[in-house]
């Protein structure tokens, strides 16, 4: 994986537009901007979730940073399987790298997060515990 510029105690361009739709948010969280990911708290990052972060910027590039931003704030299923497919990924890297036991209470904070009102998807823990486990696969290689 490239080195990702990471842009520590900044926010993202949308960042007030990102809080007027999803509420506010504490510095733990990171935001990928293409080509940047924002670490407003400027906490260390774990690898698991720096490549969470480059699937984010992966999506952006692929049909344009702002597209991505703007389906993402306006449409919660966009948002889920946008979100889905970063936590299978990050989710499969630590079942690679990490014990069992922290891998599986990934698995489970992972949902929780997804299912919460953080994101605001509507999708229920159970059912986000399961998409997750089953679209890791496609990364367990």
């Amino acid at each position: 994986m490239a080195e990702t510029p990471i842009k520590n105690h900044e926010y993202p361009p949308n960042y007030s537009r990102i809080i007027d739709v999803l509420g506010t948010s504490n510095g733990d969280i990171l935001f990928a901007y293409y080509p940047h990911i924002y670490n407003p708290g400027g906490n260390n990052v774990s690898p698991d979730l720096l490549l969470h972060e480059n699937i984010h910027l992966e999506q952006q590039n692929s049909i344009g940073v702002d597209e991505w931003w703007k389906r993402y704030l306006a449409d919660d299923q966009f948002r889920y399987e946008q979100e889905l497919v970063a936590f299978a990924g990050q989710y499969a890297y630590g079942k690679k790298v990490y014990k069992t036991k922290i891998s599986d209470q990934m698995l489970s904070d992972f949902a929780l997060l997804l299912s919460g009102p953080m994101y605001k998807t509507g999708v229920s823990y159970q059912q986000v515990h399961v998409a997750i486990r089953r679209k890791q696969k496609q990364y367990a290689k």
